[in-house]
């Protein structure tokens, strides 16, 4: 048979054989062919490979993963070590260290994360943001073909923005007679009630107006409509700024976004507020304005290498590897040894024994002892399901990179 296969390839998907035997003429003679067609996987291997343990893993498919349904407590402590300064174990991700590293403080941030997760109150999602690529840009130099060649390198040369809450009757819509003429009376209402409950969206994108000393709305009428509708008083907005240019790349960031309207002040008590439930998991995250609305989760990603040393610290061991020096022990600085189940033994429980077990969704035999994640132990089930899902996304053969080969058998 003739085949166009690599040879090296790890991964290979067999369709079902179909043959065919007919005689030519009727010369008495048969001919027989025979179709296999296979896809295979060029094997991501030694550099490239371990490029991609090490790698930190993007803050995108962080997002990707909780917007697919996974807990939040559960992806940011098994991707990320650190969240606006808040350190979540740091040294973990390496070799068993001999000191242990802070955690608690995390740990409470990541439980209130989830906690506003479940009540639905609290809005836990992305933007997308820019990150600058350079400084400013002098609009005189700027040219057509340079927004162009920008553009086709996937960035974006645009005024500078920030980012400021407004109040609402210092912003003026734009083209009001435009807005009028399009404004359909069901969507404003179904975005009334939409901001009402979660607040808005996105941030205004706005400019200021020198002569007129108003901020002019660049986009999105009917979203300010139904802001006014929803009687908001302060709006997150984006305030571009013609005199200097930025070259930018598109990023994502995880944010916390609520309606500042439902929140209680001193001097407004609001007819529709927060659970108190909610208010409390929200007064509970540092540096968070609760009158701002919002709150940006600055993150910096673990490595893959780094989440499976983080999840393996809590290994249950035999007595008899810790006598024998086989196992680091870790202490506080207090000089009390660290128990690491206090740190992911709720994520991933590992235990070991002599006799293979009978009841094991996975084990495998070492030195002497099977090392097992039990059948019953669901929240490890789902640790171990989430770490093959990390693992395919940053280094598996469904990464960036692999790509297929289909392979084909023509015959005998």
């Amino acid at each position: 048979s003739m085949s166009f296969s690599s040879q090296t390839s790890v991964r290979e998907f067999r369709m079902n054989q179909k043959s065919v035997n007919s005689s030519i003429f009727k010369f008495g003679g048969a001919l027989a062919t025979e179709q296999r067609p296979t896809v295979t996987y060029d094997p991501l291997q030694g550099q490239a490979f371990v490029r991609r343990l090490v790698a930190p893993m993007s803050v995108d498919t962080l997002i990707l993963l909780i917007r697919s349904g996974w807990r939040t407590d559960r992806v940011l402590r098994m991707m990320v070590q650190q969240v606006n300064g808040v350190e979540n174990a740091r040294s973990a991700s390496g070799p068993t260290p001999d000191v242990a590293a802070e955690y608690s403080e995390f740990l409470m941030l990541s439980r209130t994360l989830r906690q506003l997760q479940l009540g639905g109150n609290v809005r836990i999602g992305y933007e997308t943001n820019e990150k600058l690529l350079s400084g400013a840009i002098d609009p005189d130099d700027l040219k057509a073909a340079d927004f162009v060649d920008a553009a086709k390198s996937g960035w974006t040369i645009q005024p500078r923005r920030e980012r400021v809450a407004i109040a609402m009757n210092e912003i003026e819509e734009g083209a009001p007679k435009i807005i009028n003429q399009f404004l359909n009376k069901d969507l404003l209402l179904k975005r009334t009630n939409h901001i009402q409950q979660h607040g808005l969206s996105e941030p205004f994108r706005v400019r200021f107006d020198e002569d007129r000393k108003k901020f002019i709305l660049q986009n999105r009428p009917i979203d300010f409509r139904a802001a006014q509708d929803a009687k908001l008083d302060l709006v997150s907005c984006i305030v571009e700024d013609p005199s200097e240019y930025f070259l930018t790349s598109p990023s994502q960031s995880l944010i916390l976004s609520w309606d500042v309207s439902r929140v209680p002040t001193k001097d407004k008590q609001p007819t529709n507020p927060y659970p108190q439930e909610t208010l409390d998991a929200l007064e509970a995250i540092s540096n968070l304005a609760i009158q701002e609305g919002r709150y940006e989760l600055k993150i910096e990603p673990r490595s893959l290498l780094g989440s499976l040393y983080y999840l393996s610290h809590a290994i249950h061991v035999p007595q008899e590897h810790v006598e024998q020096g086989l196992v680091t022990t870790t202490f506080h600085e207090w000089g009390e040894p660290l128990d690491w189940n206090d740190v992911t033994g709720d994520l991933l429980q590992v235990c070991c024994q002599k006799r293979k077990p009978k009841a094991a969704v996975v084990s495998v035999k070492y030195r002497g002892y099977w090392f097992y994640i039990p059948d019953s132990h669901l929240s490890s089930k789902s640790t171990f399901t989430l770490l093959l899902q990390l693992f395919e996304l940053q280094a598996g053969g469904g990464a960036e990179g692999a790509k297929p080969v289909l392979t084909l058998s023509v015959g005998r």
